[in-house]
């Protein structure tokens, strides 16, 4: 039995508080960030560079009612609609380190399983390093041999069916 026929998917790049702090801070654009995001009304976001504000993670301060976090704090979060269903198990996967094939950033994707009322669900979200440099390109293709090594132990065979953001 596979998850949901239907489940509405978003991804968005919040940015970091450090990008244009001075015109447009975090604390600003938030709620504009809550406003797009909902505009949509998904089942479930994948958010990147969820960069710390204070000592939290920006999406640490998105008041989206009616959705549960998966590591909320860190650089990829992942929310998804409550009703959807529960978490039964999560992790984050490292997908490479900085320096490697020139890669500038650590780079990781956050998973989660959940049961819903279809059957159980793997969320994903990936952020892998970008750029058209020939080292961002072996860095990519490094990250996408190292998760689906981690996939093959965390959804054998494929079993679940898997939402992927990034």
């Amino acid at each position: 039995g596979g998850g949901p026929a239907t489940i509405r998917v978003a991804s968005y790049n919040v940015g970091s508080e450090t990008v244009d702090a001075g015109t447009h801070p975090w604390s600003k654009r938030r709620s504009a960030v809550v406003t797009a995001v909902l505009r949509q009304n998904p089942d479930v976001i994948g958010f990147q560079e969820n960069h710390t504000y204070g000592r939290n993670g920006q999406a640490r301060l998105l008041d989206m009612a009616g959705y549960s976090w998966v590591y909320r704090d860190h650089r990829n979060a992942i929310a998804y609609r409550s009703a959807l269903g529960q978490l039964v198990d999560q992790g984050i996967i490292r997908l490479g380190t900085q320096g490697v094939y020139g890669s500038n950033h650590n780079r990781f994707a956050v998973w989660a399983k959940i049961n819903t009322a279809a059957g159980g669900l793997l969320l994903l979200n990936v952020h892998t390093e970008n750029g058209n440099r020939d080292g961002a390109a072996r860095a990519r293709s490094h990250a996408y041999d190292l998760l689906l090594a981690a996939l093959s132990k965390i959804n054998p065979g494929n079993q679940l069916p898997t939402v992927m953001t990034g």
